[in-house]
């Protein structure tokens, strides 16, 4: 397991050709195997899978503490409720 900064990073990749219950469904999958307390980075290379992990927190149990995109690379920075 990759650790950055006391967190778990986890890359996701391009889920641009997922459609939004797909994308959201992957979204679930990975907060699910995070316990509570723990934080990850969630690293995608897709626009639309950032802007859903830094907008879902509250719906999917979960507080964003950072999000930032730089060069193609889009990370949220989460903390599990």
């Amino acid at each position: 397991m990759v650790q950055e900064h006391g967190a778990r990073v986890i890359e996701l990749g391009d889920l641009s050709s997922l459609c939004g219950t797909s994308r959201m469904a992957e979204i679930r999958r990975i907060v699910s195997s995070l316990k509570s307390g723990e934080e990850a980075l969630i690293v995608t290379s897709d626009p639309d899978t950032w802007y859903s992990l830094a907008n879902l927190g509250e719906e999917l149990g979960y507080e964003v503490i950072e999000s930032t995109r730089s060069q193609g690379r889009y990370s949220v920075r989460i903390r599990i409720k």
